[in-house]
């Protein structure tokens, strides 16, 4: 956005002139265009992170083998049912997976007026703000346990960039 006070100049040729509606027209194009790439990149962030499924018996670990065990034995458990197996978590340098759809329905984008740009991504969960999801997007500490990176908000920024940058072309 251009700040208040101050005009835009075009040039054709040798010769310059100043509009105001010109002004007006390329704020508003910018606005359009930075809020499409906007939602393109939520959405795509949303879309990316799916269900995960079960593990099946052979991925489990020792540790949750007995756990199993243990709560089949405890539990009365009627003719054909069983307990549930665990969620498979999504592999290293894939998109995350979410079981109860927490982190794809806290992504958002919002469009600041002041700088003329747009801001989208995860909001902060109850831990510090962006540990969680900072962890899950480069890899880190988060509750005290190393995360390895699961990027899904740079995938979706460059794809909505590699298709979106011809909306930028024609906002006059």
């Amino acid at each position: 956005m251009t700040e208040p006070g101050t005009r835009v100049r075009a040039a054709i040729g040798n010769v310059e002139f100043f509009n105001d509606r010109l002004e007006k027209k390329l704020d508003a194009g910018i606005f359009r265009a930075g809020n499409h790439f906007g939602g393109s990149v939520r959405l795509r962030a949303r879309r990316s992170i799916r269900k995960p499924r079960r593990k099946r018996q052979s991925e489990l670990t020792e540790r949750e083998r007995r756990r199993i065990k243990r709560l089949e034995r405890e539990t009365n458990l009627e003719f054909g049912e069983r307990v549930t197996l665990p969620f498979k978590p999504s592999n290293p340098n894939e998109p995350p997976r979410s079981a109860s759809r927490i982190l794809p329905d806290s992504i958002y984008y919002a469009w600041d007026n002041d700088k003329g740009s747009v801001f989208c991504g995860p909001i902060a969960f109850n831990s510090r703000p962006g540990e969680a999801t900072g962890a899950l997007e480069k890899g880190g500490m988060s509750r005290g346990k190393y995360v390895e990176a699961r990027p899904f908000m740079k995938p979706a920024f460059d794809a909505a960039l590699a298709d979106g940058l011809g909306r930028f072309s024609n906002i006059l």
